[in-house]
C-alpha cells in the first residue's frame, strides 16, 4: 500500500514538474525545436517524393509519413501555444508557497488570464501573478537558500490600486478609511510577532511601507528598516497614510502571518503584472475558480 502511495506521489511530482517546465520554456528553445522539426519534415518529404507512389503505402514509408505528420503538428502546436496563447492569452502557474493559503495551496496548478489586463486595469481584490521587485526575491542573510530567479513569478492578492489609501489597523484592512470584509484570509494563522498594523507614508519624498507588530515594534526585514533610524520610527509612523501612487499596486498574501509581501517590500509597477489567477485545475479535487470565496 505504501509503495502505491509513493508511486502515485512520484507520478504527480513528475506531472507537476513537466507542466511547470513547459510553462517556463524560453521562446528561443521553442523556435529551435520548431526549426529542427521543420528540417526533419523537409528531409522526409524529399525522400518520400523520390519514391514510387506504390512504395509510399508500405513498410518504412508509412512510418515516415506518420513522423512527417507528427513534426507538422508539433510545429503548428508550438507556434499556437508558445508564440500566441502563452504570451497573450493564458499560462499555467504552480503555487510555490503557503502565502495564499487557504485560497491557493502549495502545488496547486492554476491558469493565469494574461489577456484580461490588456483590456482593463487590475481591480482591488483580484488574485494577481506578477514579477516581484529585487528586494522581494532576496533571501535573508541567515537563510541558506539562494535568491529567487529574476524570472520568477509571485502570486498575491491586490489590495491597493492607484489613488487608494490602504491601512491595516489591528489586522483589519481599511481602504480609503472604510473597513474591508476579507473572508478569504487565513484566520487560523498564529500572528505572534507578525505585523498587525501597516500603511504607506511619504518618507523623504518616497512612498514607503511601514509596519509594526502588536508590541509596536517593526518586525524587521522590510525595505526601509535600514534607512530609518530607530529613534525616528515613531515619528515616521505618526506620518499620515498616503495614497497608492499612479502606476503602482500593493500586493499582499491571504495568509497574512506567513506571507512576505508588499507590506515588507512595498509597491510594484503596472508593467510587471503578468495576469489574473483564473482557474485551478490541479489537483482534480480542487478544480474550479482560483478565487473561491465563502
Amino acid at each position: 500500500m505504501l509503495e502505491l502511495v509513493a508511486q502515485a506521489r512520484q507520478q504527480q511530482t513528475w506531472f507537476l514538474d513537466l507542466v511547470e517546465t513547459l510553462a517556463r520554456t524560453p521562446i528561443s528553445s521553442v523556435i529551435l525545436f520548431a526549426l529542427v522539426c521543420t528540417v526533419v519534415r523537409v528531409g522526409i518529404y524529399a525522400h518520400l517524393d523520390r519514391l514510387h507512389p506504390a512504395e509510399r503505402k508500405f513498410g518504412g514509408a508509412r512510418v515516415l509519413h506518420w513522423l512527417h505528420d507528427l513534426c507538422d503538428a508539433l510545429v503548428y502546436a508550438g507556434i499556437l501555444v508558445f508564440l500566441l496563447i502563452r504570451p497573450f492569452a493564458v499560462q499555467t502557474f504552480r503555487i510555490p508557497s503557503e502565502s495564499m493559503v487557504p485560497t491557493l495551496k502549495v502545488g496547486d496548478l492554476i491558469i493565469v488570464n494574461k489577456a484580461l489586463y490588456r483590456m482593463q486595469e487590475p481591480k482591488a481584490g483580484d488574485i494577481v501573478v506578477f514579477k516581484p521587485p529585487a528586494f522581494a526575491r532576496k533571501k535573508p542573510a541567515f537563510s541558506q537558500e539562494k535568491d529567487d530567479d529574476p524570472n520568477v513569478d509571485y502570486v498575491k492578492r491586490l489590495i491597493g490600486t492607484p489613488g487608494q489609501t490602504i491601512e491595516i489597523k489591528d489586522r483589519q484592512l481599511y481602504r480609503d478609511g472604510v473597513p474591508v470584509d476579507e473572508p478569504y484570509i487565513n484566520k487560523e494563522s498564529t500572528f505572534g510577532s507578525q505585523p498587525v498594523d501597516f500603511k504607506l507614508v511619504d518618507y523623504n519624498g518616497i512612498i514607503v511601507p511601514i509596519l509594526r507588530d502588536g508590541a509596536g515594534n517593526s518586525p524587521g526585514r522590510s525595505l526601509y528598516d535600514e534607512h530609518i533610524a530607530a529613534e525616528d520610527m515613531q515619528s515616521v509612523w505618526d506620518l499620515p497614510a498616503e495614497e497608492v501612487p499612479p502606476g503602482k499596486y500593493l500586493m499582499v498574501g491571504d495568509n497574512r502571518a506567513g506571507s512576505f509581501d508588499g507590506r515588507f517590500w512595498g509597491l510594484i509597477d503596472r508593467d510587471v503584472i503578468v495576469g489574473k489567477a483564473w482557474l485551478t485545475f490541479w489537483p482534480p479535487s480542487r478544480f474550479g475558480l482560483s478565487d473561491k470565496r465563502p
